[in-house]
This record gives structure tokens, C-alpha cells and sequence, in this order.
């Protein structure tokens, strides 16, 4: 099964190479990853790329992924492996491949392949807050296997400053 952004900054091209490691069963998994040697995001502003490695930084260090690109949006899996991790992937967050590979925790043998990405076309970046907190969302999700998610944290917290606004107004009046 592969997996492609359809905003047409991915090489497609390197599809039959990803496909040959399947096949060759040399990987459960293969990444097209910007992050190794060869590979490249030159066509990312200052901040997006500033944003995307500290994504991929704190993914690796609190996950403990072994993954240059967790981020990516351009892999191939092979199908039985995805269908085994699939009952366990998160409701959290939007980025399949992180998901996956937090899920597997080490038992899907995994490829880079180095590919560039390309400037977009068409479209624009669905990069804003929402995806920040979707991102943190599965983070989260992962860390807690699902017992916590973000939604719950967000309710608490906003329920914690009602509490606090309450006691105020009642600490001034008294």
C-alpha cells in the first residue's frame, strides 16, 4: 500500500524503488524521506523546515523512533503488516506514518529512501495551529497508549481556569 501526498511535492518516481524492497522483502515499510543522505527539503521557508525538524525531533525523542522523516507523507507499506497494526493505531492526530511506526514499536523493518521535495503547485499547506495540536494530539495519545487524549487534557485545563475565575471572583467578593 502506498501513501502519497497528492499535492504533487513528492518524486514519484521512486516508487518502484519502494516497491522493490517490499517485494524483495528486504522492508515491511519503506519511507521516502527527505531527512537522509540524498534526500532533501530545500524547498522549505526557514520555518517550515525549522518546524518540521523539531516535529521530527520530538516525535524521535519521546517515541523513541529510530526514523530520519516520521513525518512524511510519502511511504510504502506492505499490506498484512498494515492490516496487523491497524486495530491499534490511534484516533489522534492525522499523521499516518508516525502512527504506524510508534505503533509497531520496532518490529516493522524499515527502509529510507532518499527523495527531494518539491515545491508545491497546487494548493496551499494545511500547516496552522489545528495540525500543531493534532500532532501534539497523537504524541500524546501515543505516550499514554490512548488512555489520555488531548481533547480531555484541553477540557481539563479549560475547566481548571472556570475554577480558578470562580475562586477569584469569590476570594475579591469576600
Amino acid at each position: 500500500v502506498a501513501v502519497m501526498d497528492a499535492d504533487l511535492q513528492h518524486d514519484e518516481t521512486r516508487l518502484p524503488t519502494m516497491l522493490a524492497l517490499l517485494q524483495d522483502g528486504k522492508a515491511d515499510l519503506v519511507v521516502g524521506s527527505r531527512y537522509v543522505s540524498g534526500g532533501s527539503a530545500d524547498s522549505f521557508d526557514k520555518q517550515r523546515l525549522g518546524g518540521s525538524l523539531f516535529a521530527t525531533s520530538l516525535a524521535k525523542r519521546l517515541l523513541h523512533i529510530d526514523v530520519a522523516d516520521p513525518m512524511s507523507g510519502f511511504f510504502m507499506i506492505r499490506r498484512d503488516r498494515f492490516e496487523k497494526l491497524a486495530p491499534s493505531l490511534s484516533v489522534q492526530g492525522f499523521k499516518i506514518l508516525l502512527d504506524l511506526v510508534a505503533t509497531a514499536q520496532g518490529s516493522l523493518r524499515i527502509v529510507e529512501v532518499p527523495f527531494t521535495f518539491g515545491s508545491r503547485l497546487y494548493g496551499e499547506s494545511k500547516l496552522d495551529s489545528l495540525v500543531v495540536m493534532d500532532f501534539l494530539g497523537l504524541v500524546l495519545a501515543k505516550l499514554t497508549h490512548d488512555l489520555v487524549s488531548l481533547r480531555f487534557l484541553l477540557f481539563a485545563l479549560i475547566g481548571t481556569l472556570g475554577l480558578a475565575v470562580h475562586l477569584a471572583a469569590l476570594y475579591t467578593v469576600i
